[in-house]
């Protein structure tokens, strides 16, 4: 029994070596990628793609997500006299996974792709809002469950340089955010800012038709989750092995 066990797991290691090393006899068969374009927006990722044949290969991305590491000022982009603003940026992260086929006569990973996509996101944030003279802390959180069609062009550089473009990729995403409003005034009611939350979205049926609210002693929270266009695009580069 012993001996079979050694004998699996020998052929085991043997052929997870083969998959890692040389699969299928292609010179570059992995490629790791860091993501330059999302920096500009406080975006830090990190991609993996293993070639599956020579013209198909599965790209992994993983990423940490903080607005507060953004070259951007996105604290102008909800107006205080809206009675909305920005109190802070906290942070998030996203995945995904796409399968690319490689539509031109040279091996993967050259050239141009298409293929799908899947992929998951979620930000979280603290904002100010006033309404009717009082003030409330907004706890917001927004998450993202998506899948969708991309096209990109990879180059190699020397047969090891990566820089990779996916310059459209559309899906849709499955949106679900929280808000939760908290004041210090005590003993506040807070089911009478249910209406001036809902009122936000007067003129937007869609929405306004999805929002659930709760409210307590301690605070308000109002759920609403939705269907959005998704939208991927983005540069990265990396080494070739």
């Amino acid at each position: 029994m012993k001996a079979s066990f050694r004998n699996f797991a020998g052929r085991g290691l043997v052929l997870v070596l083969i998959f890692f090393l040389n699969p299928t006899g292609f010179a570059q068969n992995n490629v790791v990628k860091l993501g330059v374009s999302g920096a500009n927006y406080g975006d830090f990722s990190l991609s993996y793609e293993r070639m599956m044949t020579n013209h198909s290969s599965l790209n992994i991305t993983g990423g940490y997500w903080n607005l507060n590491a953004s070259l951007f000022n996105f604290s102008g982009i909800l107006a205080p006299t809206d009675g909305i603003t920005l109190k802070q940026f906290n942070e998030g992260f996203h995945a995904s996974v796409d399968y690319r086929f490689y539509v031109g006569k040279k091996e993967a990973p050259r050239g141009m792709y298409i293929g799908p996509y899947i992929r998951y996101w979620q930000y979280s944030l603290l904002a100010l809002d006033e309404i009717e003279g009082d003030l409330f802390d907004v706890d917001t959180r927004i998450g993202s469950i998506g899948a969708g069609f991309q096209m990109g062009y990879h180059w190699l550089i020397r047969d090891c340089i990566s820089i990779d473009w996916f310059f459209i990729g559309l899906g849709v995403e499955s949106i679900s955010s929280r808000f939760v409003y908290i004041t210090q005034t005590p003993g506040f009611d807070y089911s009478t800012i249910v209406d001036d939350f809902v009122n936000v979205f007067e003129g937007f049926d869609y929405f306004q038709n999805k929002i659930k609210t709760t409210s307590g002693p301690e605070n308000m929270t109002a759920n609403l989750p939705f269907l959005f266009p998704g939208i991927k695009t983005g540069i990265t580069i990396g080494y070739s092995f």
